[in-house]
This record gives C-alpha cells, sequence and structure tokens, in this order.
C-alpha cells in the first residue's frame, strides 16, 4: 500500500516520508485549498501575481526613495509589503503545486506575526508623520 504525500482533507494530516501521519492544526492551515480546482485556480492566480509583485519589488528597491520623512516612511513600508506579498505568492504557489507540511506551518507562524507587524508598522509611520510636522 502507497501513501501518497497529499493532506487529507477529513483528517487535516500530511503523509510524511516513512508514511507516519503529521497533524496540521494551525488556523491558517486548515483553509489552506485542497482540492485540485482549488489549488489549480491558486496555480494561475500566482503565475500572474508572481511576476508582477516580483518586478514592482525589484522596481521599488532600485529606486530612490524620497527625501522628505513622511513620504519616505510611507514608501518602505509599502515596498515592504508588497515584499512580503511576493514572498506569500512563492509559498502558495508551492504548496498548490506539492502541499509541503513546512509551508503549513510557515503560514500558521506568520499569521500573528504578519498582524504584529502591520500594526507595529503603521503605529510607527503615523508617529514620525505626527512627529514631522
Amino acid at each position: 500500500m502507497t501513501t501518497s504525500p497529499e493532506l487529507d482533507a477529513d483528517t487535516d494530516s500530511c503523509a510524511g516520508g516513512g508514511g507516519e501521519q503529521q497533524t496540521v492544526t494551525g488556523p491558517v492551515s486548515k483553509s489552506l485549498p485542497n482540492s485540485l480546482g482549488s489549488r489549480v485556480i491558486l496555480v494561475l492566480v500566482n503565475l500572474f501575481l508572481i511576476p508582477a509583485t516580483g518586478a514592482l519589488a525589484a522596481a521599488l528597491y532600485t529606486h530612490e526613495p524620497p527625501r522628505e520623512q513622511p513620504s519616505r516612511v510611507i514608501y518602505y513600508l509599502f515596498a515592504e509589503c508588497v515584499l512580503f506579498l511576493f514572498v506569500i505568492c512563492m509559498l502558495s504557489f508551492l504548496w498548490a503545486i506539492a502541499r509541503p507540511l513546512w509551508i503549513a506551518r510557515v503560514f500558521d507562524g506568520l499569521y500573528t506575526k504578519f498582524l504584529w507587524v502591520v500594526f507595529v508598522s503603521f503605529g510607527v509611520a503615523w508617529l514620525s508623520m505626527v512627529l514631522a510636522h
């Protein structure tokens, strides 16, 4: 009997290399697409998003940022968000193709960290704009 490396939608588990079952229990990993149709759509969407966000990130990081402080902070926040979106698109593309368990763990770890980073970044941006005037 062979074991497939696919995620079982009923048990939320993924077969490991030796046939053992590893459980995926995080809030984000449970909502990752499991059906073939959903994964094909995810691949097609990411085939558009990966080059677009990669090109935008490359353009933002090679372009000279604005000199004034409030615009410079917003420029860097936008550049970081584009870079983050590029990494998420790459990971979701890999998930749609191979569904490795480590990507589910990364998504679960990024969920709360990303919310904290967004909250703190926008707070710092707002504070720097208030203090600049």
